[in-house]
């Protein structure tokens, strides 16, 4: 990174925050996806506002909810924010970090 600069992350480390591969009785949330959980909801003319979710593990994601539909399952939009893949370079960006990952 070099002298004088700071990595400052905007959300918690991801640590073990990720999809699980469970899926529902629809066949939704073993990996991320934008179309929203709601059962009756199959197309990507029915997408979540906040973005792509899947199943993840309970108490391993900070904005885990328990799915409304589903007892049991849980889903979080932030596992799907970590699922990016960083280009090699500190240039590209840093996974969950604002401004790249440098402080300015």
């Amino acid at each position: 990174l070099g002298p004088g600069r700071v990595l400052v992350r905007e959300t918690p480390c991801p640590g073990r925050c990720a999809c699980n591969g469970t899926e529902d009785p629809k066949g939704k949330g073993a990996a991320c996806s934008a179309i929203s959980h709601h059962p009756t909801n199959l197309s990507e003319h029915f997408l979540d506002p906040r973005g792509p979710w899947c199943y993840t593990h309970t108490g391993v994601c900070f904005d885990e909810k328990q799915s409304p539909f589903f007892p049991g399952l849980w889903l979080s939009h932030a596992a799907c924010s970590y699922n990016t893949t960083i280009a090699g370079s500190l240039e590209a960006g840093l996974d969950g970090f604002p401004s790249g990952g440098l402080a300015t």
